[in-house]
């Protein structure tokens, strides 16, 4: 365990965000997984895997998620798990399940390492990763407030309450941001723009590219203001996603 609240990543560590086009990014399948879909991939046979493998990534990362952890005021269980063409779940992707992987957390979060490399190699200084990992994080603070349910009611696809979890991840990284002003973004509205989809009438159809970077740089935009709480960014992002429905 890294912290008294219990998160568990067993890593070493005890304006606009779209830059520029880039090269194509792999699509995410499902990173929120209902009920029935967890049940599907049987969570408890996959391994959750510490460490990246190299030290440093583990200590930033392992510091990046208890500053995540306390943002969102959640407690997931993290790690890596094998997402290459020898794992039991082949396919770059990174998911959030209600589902206790780790004794004493709330939930899971795993990051494919497939994913990961290939992010970590367009994006060396590892925000693309972060933002990646918020929304995840996102998806954790819906299930313990509801806010999943109540968005995906009377839907037909995940996208709103993936739209929601775009924005919030846009209000982490503009918390992060006041904090450091130096930091660059552009890597974070890049990844998420890639991961949008036109597959408007599939049930996991998160979002077309324009309406993901939509969401997210209006959670951006939110959380550049007078210290927003984290539940207030809940409640403003839920109103605005539903636009899209």
């Amino acid at each position: 365990m890294l912290s008294r609240r219990s998160l568990v990543l067993a890593l070493a560590c005890g304006g606009n965000l779209v830059g520029h086009a880039c090269a194509p990014v792999p699509q995410i399948e499902g990173c929120c997984l209902r009920a029935g879909e967890a049940a599907d991939l049987d969570l408890q046979t996959i391994d959750l895997i510490p460490r990246s493998g190299d030290g440093k990534t583990d200590h930033w990362l392992g510091r990046a998620l208890l500053r995540l952890a306390k943002t969102f005021d959640v407690n997931p269980g993290c790690g890596f798990y094998d997402d290459g063409t020898g794992g039991a779940h082949p396919g770059e992707n990174a998911f959030a399940s209600r589902e206790q992987k780790v004794a004493g957390t709330e939930g899971t979060v795993l990051f494919g390492q497939e994913l990961f490399r290939h992010t970590m190699r367009r994006n060396e200084d590892g925000i693309a990763v972060l933002a990646i990992f918020a929304h995840e994080f996102g998806h954790i603070a819906q299930f313990r407030s509801g806010v999943d349910r109540s968005l995906h009611a009377g839907q037909s696809t995940v996208k709103l309450v993936e739209l929601h979890a775009d924005f919030l991840a846009g209000f982490y990284l503009a918390r992060r941001k006041a904090e450091i002003p130096d930091l660059r973004l552009w890597s974070a509205g890049d990844v998420i723009h890639g991961f949008g989809d036109n597959n408007f009438t599939g049930p996991i159809h998160h979002g077309t590219p324009e309406e993901r970077i939509r969401a997210m740089e209006e959670g951006y935009t939110f959380g550049g203001g007078a210290a927003p709480s984290f539940a207030t960014a809940m409640n403003v992002g839920e109103s605005f996603v539903r636009r899209f429905s």
